[in-house]
């Protein structure tokens, strides 16, 4: 039995430092060797070596005092890991593969407060994407992407994290029901899209989820249910 203690606890030891090592690798990318940028330069978007001329492969880094960056690249392309610090903090993450952005990217504050994630396909965002308050670091969009375009259910939230609002993107045009809610979580607004133009009906709620204003867009145009006239620059001022 002891013996298998005096096993247990190096294994635990070192599970929990690789474990840490894993959560601060960026960090510690800092310190890992890299050439700096005064002997290289781009030519025809290739980093070359300037003494040589050949494409470079390995890391560069860039120091601008206040802030760092550091690039990977393999024949002269930005291939793997990219890093930016702020201050001694983490400013960005990126990944790249020949030459192009692709993976995961990451967006923070001179605070260190994360501000904006996404996974880019060759340079463009494509899967979730969520960003964030810069002051509270709480979630403010979450949307979905496919090759650049919005695509799928959008959400916004208010500071406090309840939902704000609610759309749905087919490939860059708002498509279905969208809806709009209360800091109490009560829905605002419910109204209808397609191909990113209002068309369908349309609910207006107080804050105590009574209705307000009822009627339905008829290709852009609102058509109120009683016989009271309003504008779309009304109904949109509320």
């Amino acid at each position: 039995m002891e013996k298998n203690k005096l096993f247990i606890i190096p294994v635990v030891i070192l599970l929990c430092i690789a474990a840490v090592a894993y959560y601060n690798r960026y960090t510690f990318y800092q310190f890992l060797p890299a050439q700096l940028d005064d002997n290289y330069s781009t030519v025809n978007g290739i980093m070359m070596n300037g003494k040589d001329q050949i494409p470079f492969t390995g890391r560069l880094k860039t120091d601008l005092g206040n802030r760092i960056e550091i690039y990977s690249y393999k024949d002269g392309k930005l291939d793997g890991l990219n890093v930016a610090y702020q201050n001694g903090k983490i400013k960005e993450i990126g990944h790249w593969k020949d030459g192009m952005q692709n993976g995961v990217f990451k967006l923070y504050t001179e605070k260190g407060i994360l501000v904006d994630e996404a996974t880019f396909k060759n340079e463009k965002r494509d899967g979730i994407t969520k960003q964030y308050y810069d002051d509270t670091g709480n979630i403010k969009v979450e949307v979905y992407y496919s090759e650049g375009v919005l695509n799928g259910l959008a959400k916004e939230y208010y500071q406090n994290k309840k939902l704000y609002r609610e759309i749905i993107y087919s490939y860059g045009k708002r498509e279905g029901l969208t809806k709009e809610y209360y800091e109490n979580g009560k829905t605002k607004i419910e109204m209808y899209y397609e191909l990113d133009v209002p068309n369908g009906s349309y609910k207006m709620y107080d804050i105590n989820g009574q209705i307000q204003l009822e009627g339905r867009f008829e290709n852009g145009e609102f058509v109120p249910e009683s016989n009271e006239e309003i504008s779309i620059e009304e109904i949109r001022n509320e």
